[in-house]
C-alpha cells in the first residue's frame, strides 16, 4: 500500500503537521541516506541526532541503516557536558540537531563543542540557514535522482551482526 498513510507528525511549536505515505517516507529515506553519503558518511560512521520526537528522528533512522551508518540518538535535554564526552566516545562523524527547541539554542551549543571534537565533521540544523541547513544538505536536494543513488544504497547496507545504533543511558 504505497499511498497509505505511513507517519504522522505534529508539531505543536510551529503549529504544523506532515504526513508521510509509504512511497514518500521511503523516498524521502532514500534522499537523505545519498545526501548523508555526499557528506562522507559511510558503513559504520557514526550520525548522531539530538532530536525531539520529529519526523525527521524517524528518517535520519531509515537513513542511516540504508548506507550501513550507526545512528545514534540524544536525548534533548543533554548538554555541553553530556554531549562532549558522548559525541568523542562515539567518535560522532554527523550531528544533527534543531536550531531551537523549547526556547535553547541546539545549533550554538554544537558550533561551541564542535572545536573540541575532531572526528565531527559535520552539524546540520533543523531550520538553520546557510550551509549547515538540514534542508538545504538533505531534504530539498533530490539526491535519490543521483546516477550513483542506486549504489549508494545498496553497497553498504548493514548486515545481521552490524552494530546499527549507539544508545547511551
Amino acid at each position: 500500500a504505497p499511498d497509505a498513510l505511513a507517519l504522522t507528525a505534529v508539531s505543536v511549536e510551529h503549529g504544523t503537521t506532515t504526513r508521510f505515505t509509504w512511497r514518500e517516507l521511503g523516498t524521502m529515506a532514500d534522499r537523505i541516506a545519498v545526501g548523508l553519503a555526499r557528506l562522507g558518511v559511510g558503513r559504520n560512521d557514526v550520525v548522531s541526532c539530538q532530536l525531539p520526537n520529529w519526523w525527521q528522528f524517524s528518517l535520519m533512522y531509515l537513513a542511516c541503516s540504508r548506507i550501513g551508518a550507526v545512528m545514534n540518538p540524544l536525548m534533548h535535554i543533554f548538554r555541553e557536558r553530556e554531549l562532549s564526552f558522548m559525541l568523542a566516545h562515539g567518535a560522532s562523524k554527523v550531528a544533527v540537531v534543531p536550531a531551537t527547541f523549547r526556547g535553547f539554542d541546539y545549533a550554538k551549543m554544537l558550533d561551541g563543542l564542535k572545536p573540541s571534537l575532531p572526528a565531527l565533521q559535520h552539524v546540520l540544523v533543523i531550520g538553520g540557514t546557510g550551509e549547515n541547513s538540514f534542508e538545504a544538505r538533505l531534504t530539498t536536494p533530490h539526491w535519490e535522482r543521483d546516477p550513483d543513488a542506486a549504489r549508494i544504497l545498496t553497497a553498504g547496507r548493514p548486515g545481521p551482526d552490524d552494530v546499527t545504533q549507539l544508545i547511551y543511558t
